[in-house]
């Protein structure tokens, strides 16, 4: 018959046949080592007092070891406290470095501040004073341009007011004169600045240009070829440089079918 052990029952068997060898090995040690000291008293004598001064000597290395340990720590801690000390004066010297430099950048700027804004002022008085200028050669510069229309105005109404006292003894034909001669003195003002004076003539059949003239008045006439026709001239046209600045007023012939036509269509 075979038998079947598991594991775990294997493995006790082993573990105390194991414990077994190891106790008659010890009991072979100790006997062994009664032996020895039967045979050798002296020796086991010194054995144990080596075994009693080894702890004390132990204890006085590590009292001695602790006390070197505490001084070398003390020391450390000393070093580390001057390290620090350091450290603050080095931060301490650099914060007062720093806040030097912007002490110094701020009155820099303030300089700056300051001589933009003397700047601003005086730009500013600069301005008002060229352009107070500006106004007063702008009022001298028009009175200049306008000057000689205003001179002979002004000579036109001195003749006018003199003839005008002798006015009422003259003849038609002296009236007619001293009115003409007035039309000529205000040509020629108009001539010496630039202003052309124009007029149509009727005469040579000429026909509406609304570029050049406005039309005042239409009048109806039967006769198609009419049409547009230059009747009778109102006013002067006035150029200025070519450009026009008073058209000439004109009344034109507008052609209209006469009744008669009209009821025979």
């Amino acid at each position: 018959m075979k038998f079947f052990w598991n594991s775990d029952e294997k493995g006790k068997s082993e573990r105390k046949r194991e414990s077994e060898e190891k106790d008659e090995l010890e009991k072979t040690d100790n006997s062994e080592e009664e032996m020895k000291l039967e045979n050798e008293p002296g020796q086991a004598e010194e054995i144990k007092s080596d075994e009693v001064d080894k702890p004390v000597e132990e204890k006085v290395e590590k009292e001695e070891n602790g006390e070197e340990l505490e001084s070398e720590t003390a020391e450390q801690e000393e070093a580390d406290k001057n390290d620090d000390s350091k450290n603050d004066e080095n931060k301490l010297e650099k914060i007062l470095r720093n806040i030097e430099d912007i002490d110094g950048k701020v009155e820099v700027l303030n300089d700056l501040f300051l001589k933009k804004i003397q700047s601003i002022e005086f730009e500013k008085k600069t301005t008002d004073r060229l352009y107070k200028e500006l106004q007063e050669y702008k009022n001298d510069m028009y009175f200049q341009l306008i000057k000689p229309v205003v001179m002979s105005l002004v000579s036109l109404r001195e003749s006018m007011k003199k003839n005008l006292k002798s006015f009422g003894v003259m003849s038609e034909e002296e009236k007619s004169e001293i009115l003409q001669s007035y039309i000529e003195e205000v040509e020629i003002i108009l001539e010496n600045n630039d202003i052309e004076i124009y007029e149509t003539n009727i005469e040579n059949d000429s026909y509406v240009d609304v570029k050049k003239q406005k039309i005042i008045k239409k009048i109806e006439t039967p006769y198609e070829q009419l049409h547009g026709k230059i009747e009778n001239v109102l006013s002067s046209g006035y150029k200025y440089k070519d450009k026009i600045i008073s058209p000439e007023k004109v009344e034109v012939n507008i052609y209209k079918k006469p009744e008669e036509d009209l009821k025979g269509e």
